[in-house]
């Protein structure tokens, strides 16, 4: 069985590593990015089966924008 791996991208840490916490539990691969540099950089880099993007982050440009920006 595959593991998927996601990319939890939330500036609260105790937010993030909870999320984390949690899919770890059901068995997921889990990484985090605080910025939306850091979600770009890990998002070329592992290339996530998921990403759950906050819109409000840290960095030049909102979850929405860095989305975009990964999506291209």
């Amino acid at each position: 069985m595959t593991r998927n791996k996601i990319l939890v991208v939330e500036d609260d840490f105790i937010t993030a590593m909870e999320i984390r916490r949690l899919l770890e539990s059901y068995g997921y691969y889990c990484y985090s990015a605080s910025s939306s540099d850091d979600a770009f950089e890990q998002a070329v880099e592992i290339k996530p089966d998921l990403i759950l993007m906050d819109v409000k982050i840290r960095g030049k440009d909102d979850g929405i924008k860095t989305t975009k920006r990964i999506k291209k």
